[in-house]
C-alpha cells in the first residue's frame, strides 16, 4: 500500500515477487549505509564542537557544521605561513 499525494487515497502496488526478492539486498545495502552515514555526521558535529576554527568558520552566512568542518579540516595550520603574507612557496 501507499499513498497517492494527489488525492490522499491509499493504493496497492503490484511489485511481482522476484522483483522484492531481487532488491531486498540493495534496501538492506542502503540501510546500512544509512547507518554508516548518520554516525559519520554525529562524530563529525563532534569535532565541530571541539575545533575553534570549524565553529567560527560556522559562523558564515550559509555554513553549517558539515561545511565547516570540511573547510576547517582542509585549510593549513596558518602557522606556516609568513607573516608578511608571502608564499612559502616562492
Amino acid at each position: 500500500m501507499r499513498l497517492n499525494p494527489a488525492n490522499g487515497a491509499m493504493e496497492s502496488h503490484s511489485i511481482p515477487d522476484l522483483m522484492l526478492i531481487a532488491l531486498a539486498p540493495l534496501v538492506t545495502a542502503l540501510e546500512d549505509l544509512a547507518g554508516r552515514i548518520k554516525r559519520l555526521e554525529v562524530e563529525i558535529a563532534r569535532w565541530h564542537l571541539a575545533d575553534e576554527t570549524s565553529r567560527r568558520l560556522e559562523t558564515i552566512p550559509g555554513f553549517g557544521v558539515m561545511t565547516a568542518s570540511a573547510m576547517s579540516a582542509s585549510i593549513a595550520d596558518p602557522q606556516c605561513w609568513p607573516r608578511d603574507g608571502s608564499s612559502p612557496h616562492g
